[in-house]
């Protein structure tokens, strides 16, 4: 590196990157090319055995087959002719890979997602959506992406970058606590105890203690901060390695470095959709905030502004996600695409010039191979899945029942037994959508999200308690209790089981900010509704009679204002 360039790579190193701004995050993306290949590079693999002699953040059980139970919320598809297929890659890619092991040893999962990608789980768990097979032109192409994912495994990405941010937010806790404690010490004296001895008297003033309740609030936010801003540096690293050890394996394989350039190509499509989903959310958000805020001016403390309150959370999973969405550009993990595909093909012409003369290879699960009419048919299936959730949100019910029992989702029986159960769940029919539900979590490949809504379910039929059981029983069978934590919370607020919801909100900020923060905001949605329930069941009618609130449906928001204010 020139000496030019070495101050603002310290900067980067050393300094937290919100502190860093915006200005400087282009910069500090860029990066070299190493002098060494990845692969090959001994302080990379130093760094990565280090990593991997710990213990996997997250031990997968075993179902009856005695396979790993995949830890994705999309159904793993278990199909008898594609799965073998995505093993044979990414057994040539690890044939001769001896510097590094993962234990427990990676699993290849293939799940029911027409999204573009692939995703590694701290259970040493490789997930590789069905868009990934439909859009591959090339074999080339799918073994980059199985590289890119193995790599974040072998290299021990999973391990250091949960170490990184459970060190990150013991710090921040340490310091929430400190205040706290000095704030308490420096209004305490010590004062003769009854039967003799000496004990503190707290004499903190209510000024003193909004001091402790904020330190407390802070730790949160910043945690959550981090998680979003302060790891971004951390995660492009990563990335880039990743990037870097998958080509090493691919061209070793006998694969084209071509599949690369056709990995980031639909990458780049795939990140224009989830743009346009953002943008149609932030829609969804400024819509149900109009509505609330009108209806919250008509009259304090009447009925109309519990209808505004209640408005306004009914679309609180969307604002949340939206509101996420619309701050990405701030809290971005990984560098440009463009960036990080120049930096990928500057390390190919640097240490594989000679790669270009391979010639690529059809993928096995293209179009006029005999494996293309099976991935055609999950296709099929999840888009009637698709065109069931929209009809949903759109609140309209018979479309959804028919997408819901169409032949093209059957392909797919868990999805279609959880699609009935939402659909029930929808027109009021709760025992027939718990049917629904029991069958869904009687199935090899039900999700954390089948648990999730099988006590959802069971909690709206006024069986909390057994809510509670269902979630126990998914962590039995995942091995885990992390999946489950914010339905937990979401459950213990709305039960008022205030000792036990501390106590998980405690366990939700052990595990990771992030899971930490939506606990949070998921117990304090509950509690907000509940408080917003309860106003609506004791207050006074408004003079005026209001109008019917019809259904939320994003779609129908504008229609419902003027309704509600026609004088607007």
């Amino acid at each position: 590196m020139s000496s030019a360039l070495a101050p603002l790579a310290w900067l980067c190193r050393t300094v937290p990157l919100p502190v860093v701004g915006l200005a400087l995050l282009a910069a500090c993306a860029a990066p070299a090319v190493p002098e060494i290949r990845t692969s090959e590079d001994p302080a990379v693999l130093s760094t990565a055995r280090m990593a991997l002699a710990r213990p996997a953040a997250v031990q997968a059980s075993r179902g009856a087959d005695g396979r790993p139970v995949p830890l994705a919320n999309q159904p793993a598809i278990r199909d008898a002719r594609l799965q073998p297929a995505m093993e044979a890659i990414l057994n040539r890619l690890l044939a001769n890979w001896t510097a590094t092991r993962a234990d427990p040893p990676i699993e290849l999962f293939l799940v029911a997602d027409l999204n573009y990608g692939g995703r590694a789980h701290a259970s040493n768990q490789i997930f590789i959506d069905l868009g990934a097979l439909a859009s591959a032109k090339t074999e080339d192409e799918l073994a980059f992406l199985l590289g890119h994912e193995a790599g974040h495994v072998l290299l021990g990405h999973l391990q250091q970058r949960r170490q990184n941010n459970r060190q990150a937010q013991d710090s921040l806790v340490l310091a929430a606590e400190t205040v706290a404690l000095g704030t308490v010490l420096a209004n305490s004296r010590v004062v003769g105890a009854p039967g003799g001895g000496m004990r503190l008297q707290d004499n903190t003033r209510d000024n003193d203690r909004n001091t402790i309740v904020a330190a407390a609030s802070g730790t949160r936010i910043l945690a959550a901060m981090y998680s979003d801003l302060g790891d971004a540096r951390f995660s492009r690293e990563q990335e880039a390695e990743a990037d870097r050890f998958g080509l090493d394996l691919a061209v070793r394989a006998g694969y084209s470095p071509e599949g690369m350039l056709d990995f980031f190509r639909h990458i780049a499509a795939s990140e224009q959709h989830r743009a346009a989903r953002a943008a149609e959310l932030r829609g969804t958000v400024s819509q149900a905030f109009g509505l609330g805020a009108s209806l919250g001016l008509l009259g304090k403390g009447s009925q109309w502004q519990s209808l505004g309150s209640q408005a306004a959370g009914l679309l609180a999973p969307q604002i949340e996600e939206a509101v996420a969405q619309a701050a990405a550009p701030w809290t971005e993990r990984y560098e440009s695409l463009q960036l990080r595909q120049q930096g990928a093909r500057d390390y190919e012409a640097r240490h594989w010039p000679n790669a270009v003369d391979a010639e690529t290879r059809p993928s096995p699960f293209a179009e006029g191979k005999p494996l293309y009419a099976d991935v055609l048919a999950y296709q099929h299936a999840l888009l009637a899945h698709e065109r069931m959730a929209r009809a949903l949100l759109q609140n309209d019910l018979p479309a959804a029942a028919r997408e819901a029992d169409s032949p093209a989702l059957r392909r797919i029986p868990l999805l279609q037994a959880m699609a009935s159960a939402e659909v029930a769940e929808k027109e009021g029919r709760i025992t027939h959508a718990l049917r629904e539900a029991e069958r869904a979590r009687s199935m090899p490949n039900a999700t954390t999200s089948t648990y999730e809504l099988l006590a959802r379910l069971l909690l709206t039929s006024g069986q909390g308690s057994a809510a509670l059981a269902a979630l126990e029983e998914g962590e039995r069978r995942f091995g885990t209790r992390e999946p489950f934590l914010v339905t937990r919370a979401t459950i213990q607020a709305q039960l008022r089981q205030t000792v036990a919801l501390a106590a998980t909100l405690q366990e939700c900020e052990r595990a990771d900010p992030t899971i930490g923060t939506a606990c949070y905001r998921a117990s304090r949605r509950e509690q907000e509704r509940e408080q917003a329930r309860s106003q609506a069941r004791h207050a006074p009618l408004p003079s005026l009679s209001a109008p019917a609130l019809p259904a939320a449906q994003p779609s129908a928001l504008p229609g419902m204002l003027r309704q509600l204010l026609p004088g607007l």
